[in-house]
């Protein structure tokens, strides 16, 4: 699967990432074509309407999910050599973001829907 000079739990980290990535941009796409035009992106009750974006912002947050995920890939296989705590902190770091911004994808969609 991946290299086994990868600390073990930098692979798991990376492959929880993978599927935080693969279901932000599967709930994108299928709810990309449903949603309204215009949505509240960055919801604040004190400017609605200086918040609200075009449905394609949607697609920002699975690309930022990619970009995480392929910072860690490229940062665990560069930085291999250093200690496997410091490997695992910094990839359940990303993974946590990762988690954050399907969070906030599903806050955006349960706002609308």
């Amino acid at each position: 699967m991946l290299s086994k000079s990868i600390p073990p739990t930098s692979q798991f980290a990376l492959i929880v990432g993978l599927f935080i990535t693969l279901a932000s941009a599967l709930i994108t796409g299928t709810m990309i074509h449903v949603v309204q035009p215009e949505l509240p992106l960055l919801y604040t009750q004190a400017q609605p309407v200086a918040t609200l974006v075009k449905n394609e912002w949607l697609m920002i947050i699975p690309a930022l999910c990619l970009l995480l995920e392929l910072l860690n890939l490229t940062m665990v296989a560069w930085f291999k050599s250093l200690s496997n705590l410091l490997l695992g902190v910094f990839s359940w770091v990303l993974v946590t973001s990762q988690v954050l911004l399907l969070l906030a994808l599903i806050r955006i969609l349960w706002i609308i829907l």
